[in-house]
């Protein structure tokens, strides 16, 4: 007779309860939740809960408070945190904290929930913005609050600087990771077009417009711009407008967003991957390329610089010089060799530090390292 598996149990003899925002909307952050929502409830089953608190349902409101959409979705949210801590014997809780934006109030709303109910709080921080938010009084009483009485977790040891001036209890490092699909034995096929890929939510200072200045000055290639992803702070209008501006309405293409095997299929059809983002914390959209073996141009902000190598196996340029991203775009067009021996060097540094297993085993270690420590 077969024995039934015991399901494994955390250090602990009270729940865990992981506070995250989940899936819809796709973006990075809800992307690596769902990994983690996956992974400990499935190995820990029997004492690990969880809370989606997103509230955002669509791309287009992300980053933004509207009111009268949102108001009852808060309330409803709050009172189902209220009953969980009521009805649960929870003393540990994992929390995706917004620390920028409007968010962030209804996420200090939610810690102060935790703190009313005697329940420590391990804060996961994945965005970053806090030094050029911190002038606002409101948020930095938050941030004193947040950061002083709770155990932090951050991308990068790089990204520690976003925090400068704060009492900081505690911090653990843990770069993001996930699972895609990888490349056909290194086909680089012989192709009329070079498709230069942006994918990524449009927002303007993710660097679009950079992109578009630069690629308006290699017109004589035989290169199309491809963007997918949705609109935010951008519409079809601006979008539109900028294109035309440039002089590339004929090779520049807007896709939408796109998702599971279409959007496979977008990495796969591509020979370049540009992200010229301004400001940006742990893009997982640069880990999806390097695990598609793409060669990757990106800029010198957040953790980029512990993800790529600049000049091994990307090139990164400082945010905003569009003339540097015409070079390195030109360097790669017109040369076949170099695409494929970046592209080469990002897929074996993916597989050496990023997939999604390599990311799990590390935040499971933190996790449960830091629940031993404070039983």
């Amino acid at each position: 007779m077969l024995k039934k598996k015991r399901s494994k149990k955390l250090n602990t003899n009270n729940n865990l309860l992981f506070l995250v925002h989940l899936p819809p909307p796709i973006h990075g952050v809800s992307i690596i939740n769902e990994e983690i929502r996956q992974h400990f409830s499935a190995k820990y089953p029997e004492n690990t809960l969880f809370l989606n608190i997103a509230t955002s349902g669509k791309t287009e409101y992300l980053g933004k408070l509207h009111f009268k959409k949102k108001l009852i979705s808060y309330l409803k949210l709050f009172y189902s945190l209220h009953k969980l801590l009521r009805s649960h014997c929870i003393r540990k809780c994992y929390f995706t904290f917004t620390p920028v934006g409007p968010a962030i109030y209804k996420d200090y709303i939610l810690y102060l929930l935790l703190r009313i109910y005697k329940t420590k709080a391990l804060v996961h921080l994945h965005s970053k913005g806090v030094i050029k938010e911190k002038n606002n009084l409101l948020k930095r009483v938050i941030y004193m609050d947040v950061f002083r009485n709770s155990d932090l977790i951050v991308l990068s040891p790089r990204l520690l600087s976003d925090l400068d001036g704060f009492r900081l209890k505690s911090v653990r490092y843990c770069p993001n990771g996930l699972l895609t699909k990888s490349p056909e034995n290194f086909k680089y096929p012989k192709k009329e077009k070079l498709r230069i890929l942006y994918l990524s939510n449009l927002i303007k200072n993710k660097g679009i417009e950079d992109l578009l200045r630069a690629v308006s000055l290699l017109r004589n290639e035989s290169i199309e711009l491809v963007f997918v992803g949705g609109m935010v702070d951008v519409n079809q209008a601006w979008f539109d407008n900028r294109v035309n501006r440039y002089g590339i309405e004929n090779i520049t293409f807007y896709l939408g967003p796109k998702y599971g095997l279409a959007k496979e299929a977008i990495y796969e059809s591509s020979d370049i991957f540009v992200l010229p983002t301004h400001h940006d914390c742990f893009p997982l959209v640069i880990i999806e390329a390097m695990s598609h073996g793409l060669p990757i141009i990106s800029t010198k902000v957040g953790a980029i610089p512990d993800i790529l190598i600049d000049e091994f196996d990307s090139y990164l340029i400082d945010p905003g010089d569009h003339m540097e991203l015409f070079r390195k775009l030109r360097q790669l067009v017109t040369n076949p060799d170099l695409r494929r021996k970046f592209g080469k060097r990002a897929f074996s540094r993916y597989e050496k530090n990023f997939t999604k297993e390599q990311f799990l085993l590390r935040l499971d270690k933190t996790v449960t390292d830091w629940v031993d420590e404070s039983v």
